[in-house]
């Protein structure tokens, strides 16, 4: 009898198979995947940890046939199935999600179908709620917000493929390069986070130059102003001892202009009683 597991325990990690692909891309939270189903015959999950559980060495690797093939037929839409190019750049994008739960183990696969306009309605409620739930911070750089527009971006990889396997390819290497931009900005953000500490030092250092700097010079300004001052005195003292030289001067040079006077009144009175006595 056919069972089927319509949960995932989040307390336990789903294991990975091997995919072809060369580059191994983390399951995401938001990309649809079908409900897991028991495979029927035991098979060796690669990276699966040692416990008791664990099947033969020898067993071969778990693949899309091990699973019932009625319950492939149930998991591909009747009206628009996926052709063998769309199911394989499905199966190298998103690999198939394996369990094992006790001695059983569950796989499940990738959503082959489109996803309806209620499904889009409600995978924008679950990112909004996702970012407010982890706290994203509103603008970049943001590893939260970075972790879930990826995994949007996984979801909206897999529907272009399923309506354009070209546009999906076009898509993912457009998703490539933005990722290669956003390294790049990382590091630009930490060489300019360790630029900025080393200006943030090299101005504290250079704040406390000038200002043991300037604390000089405004005791030297001091200095010279008590020089100045000193100076000014010195100048009012000798321009106050040059005014009184001055008048002193000046008053001796009209005393001596008075007494040249009065000598000459005197001299010129003899000359004129001498010369009156001299005509007589």
């Amino acid at each position: 009898m056919l069972r089927i597991r319509y949960s995932i325990s989040p307390s336990r990690k789903p294991v990975r198979v091997a995919i072809p692909c060369e580059e191994k891309v983390e399951d995401c939270l938001f990309v649809k995947y079908n409900t897991p189903v028991r495979v029927e015959r035991k098979s060796y999950l690669e990276n699966e940890p040692e416990t008791n559980d664990r099947v033969r060495a020898d067993s071969p690797k778990v693949s899309a046939s091990d699973i019932p093939a009625d319950f492939c037929k149930m998991m591909i839409s009747t009206d628009k199935p996926a052709d063998e190019k769309t199911m394989k750049l499905l199966t190298q994008e998103f690999p198939m999600r394996v369990k094992r739960v006790g001695n059983d183990v569950y796989a499940s696969t990738v959503r082959e179908t489109q996803t309806s306009p209620m499904e889009l309605a409600g995978l924008l409620n679950d990112l909004r709620m996702t970012l407010k739930q982890r706290a994203a911070r509103a603008r970049p750089l943001c590893h939260v917000r970075e972790e879930t527009l990826h995994c949007l971006a996984r979801e909206l990889l897999r529907q272009l493929i399923i309506d354009c396997p070209e546009r999906g390819l076009l898509f993912k290497q457009v998703l490539e390069e933005h990722y290669k931009y956003i390294e790049s900005y990382k590091v630009l953000m930490q060489h300019n986070d360790a630029f900025m500490c080393r200006k943030n030092l090299q101005a504290f250092h250079t704040r406390g130059t000038q200002l043991t700097k300037v604390q000089y010079l405004e005791d030297e300004i001091d200095v010279l102003k008590h020089q100045a001052k000193a100076l000014k005195e010195a100048a009012d003292r000798l321009e106050k001892k040059y005014q009184e030289d001055r008048r002193s001067a000046e008053s001796q040079r009209q005393n001596e202009l008075r007494y040249l006077r009065q000598l000459g009144e005197q001299l010129k009175g003899q000359v004129e009683v001498f010369l009156a006595g001299s005509s007589e």
